[in-house]
Order: structure tokens, then C-alpha cells, then sequence
């Protein structure tokens, strides 16, 4: 078999872990970069053969001029090319706010690709994170607070994020990576040989973005360290993805049986929005019983449902978990996303608004 010849074992890859069935309705994430274009031409190699159909998705920022029109062109040629349906969404850059730009693209993009999926009556979202992706995650998440579910990095198989929590969108929608256990290398060289054209980002340099510098900086001093680093680093997201799994179904337990959710309007407070809020309590001694990584699970569960999509870092976790473990009566903390924890001697709080 040809070093290049990714195709076999992509294709074994693909039956072992089931992940992609016979006649998925499959959305391909395509920035035109060479880690989707690799993952186009593989699943377009095999479109009539599993009987998927498959649509190609891109956003333009619109945040590299020129270049970031270019990278448009090139995805619509290649979905010309091989006959492909394609999406194409340019509004991000007159929708943007102040904030982290790659949060609210990351955000944007996910929403841009649920609405497609229902508008073309799609199952599955196909992004083309890989290997090396997977070790940056679990490195930035580490840099960042992150306890088991941030070192899982990335799951094979998902839910799609911006669909989950809403109910008005029927159906279930997957978030597939199917080259998660490929190497940015082997896609090169499988871009290579088979002549295929790809778009550089010249973003993805700039020292600007921390995800950058763990990639240009970070990374090659552990493989220069250890040289093993990226599989360790794989091996513990597969570990830490097991523990998760098992600690996200003791929280949700706790939510079930020992959580209750209110609903209040406060007239007194016009125009602070907090007027309209919920409440999740629970008392303490049930959340007392249970072990420090079920607690810690618990907590960011909960804070979860209250605040979907607000990071809360392992130090918020941990000092949440602190005040209400200590025996002082009363506490309180401000948190993330427009929500206020209480604790009094008896229950915990979280108040979030609506």
C-alpha cells in the first residue's frame, strides 16, 4: 500500500467505527484549508458507493478581503468539479460584535450549519478536525481550567451543538469528525499525491490567537520534550472521555432526582435582567454525599442547563464547590452570563435569567 494511500484505511476507519451509515444526509464543513478538502475528496470517493448524499457547506467571514473571497471561489469550483450541491453564507461580518472572534464564529457557523441541515433534510454534520486538532484542544482546554470534559477534547460522534437544546428544530442531528484519527501530515501527503488544491489562512499564523501559538510554539516544544506527546495527549482525551461519561450520568441523575427549577417575574426590578429568572436549588446534604469529581460534575451541569453555551472554568468549579462544602451560613457569587449562586445553610441556588 502507497505511504500516501490514506483511502483504505480512511474507508476501514469508517466501517470499524460505524460513524458515517448507508445513506447518511451528510453536510461537509468546507473551509477550502486542506484539512476539509482532503475530507471532500475522501467522502466524495465514496459518496455513490455508501448512497450518502452529500452537501458541501461554507461561510465566508469576510474578515481577509480578497483572500477570504478567494477561499470562496475555490470551494464553489471544487463542489463544481465534482458535482456537489453547495451552501454558501457570506452575512457574518455584518452580524459581528465585539468579543472573541473566534467564539461568535464558531458560534455563527454551527447555527449558519443547523439551519441548512433542516433546510436540505440532512443528518449529519461532517467537520474535518484531526488528530493534530485534537491535541491542540486538549492542550488549550488544560491552559485554560479545564477538568475531565475539557481534557475529552473532541468526540468522534456528537450532538450538534447549536441544535441540542432547541426544541422547535425536529429530528436528530450528529457531529461527526471522521478524521479525528489521522495526522495533519498524512493529510498532506494525501493532498499531494492526489494534486489537490487547497487554500492557505494566512489567520492561522498570527500569533494573535492563543490556539495559534499553542500550535506554532506549544507543541513542537513537547514533541521536541517528548516525542510521544501527541499520542499521550490522545490517550488521555480517550480517558478522560470514558471518566466523563460516567460522571455526566451521576449529574444527571442528581438534576433529576434532587434538583427543582422555579419560575419568578420580580416587578421590582424594571429594567435589571434579572426580572424575569429561573431558580435550580438543591439541597446541600444529597450534593455533601457524593464525591468530589461528582460534585464537581454536578455543578457544571448544572451550570450548563442554566447558561448553555458560557464557559465556566475548573477555578469557578472549585471555588463554587468551596463555598458550599464550608460551614459559613451564608454565600454569594456573581457569575458568568447574567446569573447569581447563593448558598445559605440549606440548599444552593442558581439564579439565571430567561
Amino acid at each position: 500500500m502507497p505511504a500516501h494511500d490514506l483511502y483504505p484505511r480512511f474507508l476501514t476507519h469508517l466501517r470499524q467505527s460505524a460513524m458515517l451509515p448507508s445513506s447518511a444526509q451528510i453536510l461537509l464543513a468546507c473551509s477550502g484549508g486542506l484539512d476539509s478538502t482532503v475530507l471532500l475528496h475522501l467522502l466524495h470517493r465514496l459518496a455513490a458507493r455508501m448512497q450518502w448524499r452529500l452537501v458541501v457547506g461554507h461561510i465566508n467571514y469576510g474578515q481577509r478581503g480578497a483572500a477570504s473571497e478567494a477561499d470562496e471561489v475555490a470551494v464553489r469550483q471544487m463542489a463544481a468539479d465534482w458535482g456537489l450541491p453547495i451552501r454558501v453564507d457570506g452575512g457574518f461580518a455584518a452580524s459581528a460584535q465585539d468579543g472573541n472572534f473566534q467564539d461568535r464564529a464558531r458560534a455563527y457557523r454551527y447555527r449558519r450549519f443547523g439551519e441548512w441541515m433542516v433546510a436540505e433534510a440532512l443528518d449529519t454534520l461532517c467537520t474535518a478536525h484531526h488528530r493534530d486538532d485534537q491535541v491542540e484542544t486538549v492542550l488549550h482546554h488544560l491552559l485554560r481550567g479545564a477538568g475531565t470534559k475539557g481534557l475529552s477534547g473532541m468526540a468522534a460522534v456528537a450532538s450538534l451543538p447549536v441544535l441540542e437544546p432547541n426544541a422547535a428544530i425536529p429530528g436528530a442531528y450528529r457531529l461527526v469528525r471522521p478524521l479525528l484519527p489521522f495526522a495533519r501530515s498524512e493529510l498532506d501527503t494525501y493532498a499531494r499525491a492526489h494534486a489537490l488544491p487547497w487554500r492557505e489562512d494566512a489567520s492561522n499564523q498570527s500569533p494573535r490567537y492563543l490556539r495559534n501559538r499553542i500550535r506554532h510554539e506549544l507543541v513542537p516544544l513537547l514533541r521536541d520534550m517528548a516525542p510521544r506527546i501527541d499520542e499521550r495527549l490522545v490517550d488521555l482525551a480517550a480517558l478522560s472521555q470514558e471518566l466523563e461519561v460516567h460522571l455526566v450520568s451521576e449529574a444527571e441523575l442528581f438534576f433529576k432526582t434532587q434538583c427543582h427549577i422555579t419560575k419568578e417575574k420580580d416587578e421590582t426590578l424594571a429594567s435589571n435582567e434579572l426580572k424575569n429568572k429561573e431558580k435550580i436549588y438543591f439541597d446541600r446534604q444529597p450534593f455533601l454525599a457524593r464525591s468530589p469529581a461528582v460534585q464537581g460534575a454536578v455543578l457544571a451541569y448544572v451550570l450548563r442547563r442554566a447558561f448553555p453555551g458560557t464557559f465556566f472554568s475548573r477555578e469557578t468549579l472549585d471555588k463554587l464547590s468551596r463555598l458550599i462544602i464550608e460551614g459559613q451560613a451564608h454565600a454569594f457569587y456573581t457569575l458568568p452570563g447574567g446569573g447569581v449562586f447563593e448558598k445559605d445553610a440549606r440548599a444552593v441556588t442558581i439564579v439565571f435569567p430567561t
